[in-house]
């Protein structure tokens, strides 16, 4: 199963036509669609997540499709193969219309914020969000950045300068260090989709709050993802 979802899932890097655009856009439906009915249908599960039976879909949005449904499709069929991955370690904050009731959070307390992310170094997300997360007020927001690089460098030390906790995970966003991210208000994920493991912790409820930034420009299809930060 586990290299079915990586055929079914897996789309060219550079396409040739239109056509060949077109074609692999049918093929990945397709296979998507089979997937989605056999993981409804039987009791299929897979017995890990990596980068083989969950490769990702950086290139998907490349193709110049609406992807909303099928980002739906293909996270619904990770949550029904793994169920451990759909954890609500939190319960979410409950919505009046289009915004959060925040009624049982302190007002003469901090927001805890955290920002959860690989590219935490010389890259273009680090050049999106880290500016972002250095100028946030510390007399509102007590920021915790969680960092899978393996690279760290002048970028690295300008965002944890201004961070009240910096939190390495050297093993990467891992189902088994969730529990780093305890007592958050808000969890940002600035990239999901450009890391496959950072999807593991994208697809649990591990913040009051959650949300995706445009580090890469696509929605996740993830139902814990409560907004998406856009530039416009």
């Amino acid at each position: 199963m586990e290299l079915q979802l990586r055929n079914a899932i897996s789309v060219p890097v550079v396409y040739k036509s239109l056509n060949h655009v077109e074609e692999s856009r049918k093929k990945l439906e397709r296979g998507v669609d089979r997937l989605l009915t056999l993981a409804l249908s039987r009791n299929y599960k897979i017995k890990s997540l990596d980068h083989v039976s969950m490769p990702g879909t950086y290139y998907l949005v490349y193709g110049g499709y609406n992807d909303a449904k099928i980002m739906k499709d293909i996270s619904l069929i990770y949550e029904l193969l793994y169920p451990d991955l759909n954890k609500v370690m939190i319960l979410p904050e409950k919505k009046n219309g289009n915004c959060s009731d925040r009624s049982n959070i302190n007002a003469d307390q901090k927001i805890r914020v955290g920002f959860a992310s690989h590219y935490f170094r010389r890259h273009s997300v680090c050049k999106l969000i880290c500016g972002i997360i250095h100028g946030l007020d510390r007399d509102k927001f007590h920021v915790t950045i969680f960092s899978s690089t393996d690279s760290e460098d002048e970028w690295t030390e300008y965002v944890t300068e201004r961070s009240d906790d910096f939190i390495r995970l050297p093993e990467g966003f891992l189902l088994k260090n969730r529990e780093v991210t305890k007592n958050l208000d808000v969890l940002v994920f600035p990239d999901i989709g450009m890391k496959t493991a950072t999807s593991m912790w994208a697809h649990s409820r591990l913040a009051k709050i959650q949300l995706c930034f445009w580090g890469h420009p696509v929605t996740t299809g993830i139902p814990h993802m409560d907004y998406f930060i856009t530039s416009d």
